[in-house]
């Protein structure tokens, strides 16, 4: 079984997270499914955009995978 990444950058809109190295796309979707990353993008709450946060996943070139938010700093 593959770990889980966790990653902390700052939440956009379009389901994206900024870090350091660029932008991730975050997808509710794993990453054998038959389906575009972008079509499960996670949403994010207007008022949580632009706050720092830890998301884990499985991260693959700039998606991360089965993202799940965990947590939102204030």
């Amino acid at each position: 079984m593959q770990e889980k990444n966790f990653i902390i950058g700052t939440l956009k809109a379009g389901g994206y997270l900024k870090t350091e190295f660029g932008e991730i796309l975050l997808t509710k979707i794993p990453m054998q499914a038959a389906q575009s990353p972008e079509s499960a993008a996670l949403e994010i709450d207007e008022k949580d955009i632009g706050k720092v946060a830890i998301v884990e996943g499985d991260l693959a070139g700039d998606v991360l995978y089965s993202a799940q938010i965990i947590e939102i700093a204030p």
